[in-house]
């Protein structure tokens, strides 16, 4: 009997020490992702690591980002101009702002408008200049406000030395629209949002 019982504590200890010896020549276990996404890991997260990223170039800024840029500078800057224009040392093409306004001109050229300088009590009149190009800058007198909200941020009025003119302002978000007529010619004021400027042109007639 006790032979018996030696030799199947023998066979035990064989047995557990083959399975201990198959255990340690068998590969790692496999993990499986499982998700409730019915979109692919692989579509949601980037095969790229920090190391390839910071590795990564700079993307140059666009004329476009480098002109949003400036404008925000000059805008920053307008509370302590005295002037309601300020001209871009570099904007946009002739081309380029036909384009983005879609209105036919004799010439152009973008902006930056302190359009704080229109902000004025109800009941006054103001005379404000305005640059629309170097060899034209007349000096407008802009009617009384009334104190109706859907008067806000509307502007109208004249230039004293020509009785024909008219101007129309409407100002909202910091951005000004216009429609001027002075010595026979139009102007308009278009506001350009995305780039934080604003555009003036000379209307070309058909």
């Amino acid at each position: 009997m006790k032979r018996l019982v030696v030799g199947a504590a023998v066979l035990n200890l064989l047995v557990s020490g083959c399975a201990s010896t198959k255990s340690h020549d068998r590969d790692p276990a496999a993990f499986v992702a499982i998700s409730d996404s019915e979109t692919p890991a692989s579509d949601i997260y980037a095969d790229e690591t920090t190391e390839s990223l910071s590795a990564g170039k700079k993307t140059p800024r666009t004329a476009s980002q480098q002109m949003s840029s400036q404008a925000s500078r000059l805008r920053k800057s307008a509370p302590n101009n005295s002037n309601f224009v300020t001209a871009l040392a570099a904007g946009p093409s002739e081309s380029e702002m036909q384009r983005r306004t879609g209105i036919p001109t004799v010439r152009s050229r973008a902006v930056i408008l302190a359009s704080g300088k229109l902000i004025r009590s109800h009941g006054h009149e103001m005379s404000i200049k305005i640059d629309l190009f170097p060899d034209v800058a007349p000096i407008f007198v802009l009617k009384v406000t009334s104190g109706f909200e859907v008067n806000e941020g509307m502007h109208s009025g004249f230039a004293p030395d020509d009785p024909s003119s008219s101007i129309s302002l409407t100002m909202a978000n910091q951005m000004v629209s216009g429609f001027i007529k002075y010595r026979g010619k139009e102007y308009r004021i278009i506001p350009d949002p995305e780039r934080g400027l604003h555009y003036i042109v000379e209307v070309r007639r058909n």
